[in-house]
């Protein structure tokens, strides 16, 4: 809305968008929630704690040290703002052999 109002009046797109006009001008003077600002405050300490591991912590690790820091957050909630941040494990996987040398030793007597 805050974006087409220079070109529609804000009357016209609370209309179409079923919301009223004093609901707007009210959302606009009232600035950022408190629930906002808490996860701005979690999101900046999970991307630290993500930087600090590695990036190597997926979301029970990362609730863990949230707790730890004094942050109230459950696993779903870490997971989901590691989501919209677009944190994700970097996986070390083992190598895995996927020759067999012994065949190859015997084809090679064989020739």
């Amino acid at each position: 809305m805050k974006q087409h109002r220079l070109k529609y009046p804000v009357e016209l797109i609370c209309k179409v968008l079923n919301a009223s006009e004093s609901g707007y001008y009210n959302w606009l003077s009232s600035g950022p929630s408190k629930r906002w600002n808490e996860n701005q405050e979690i999101i900046q300490a999970i991307h630290v704690i993500f930087e600090d591991n590695h990036q190597s912590y997926g979301s029970p690790r990362i609730t863990v040290e949230l707790e730890k820091r004094g942050f109230k957050v459950f696993r779903p909630r870490a997971a989901r703002m590691m989501k919209a941040s677009n944190l994700q494990v970097r996986r070390n996987r083992k190598f895995k052999h996927t020759t067999d040398s012994t065949i190859i030793i015997r084809l090679h007597q064989i020739v």
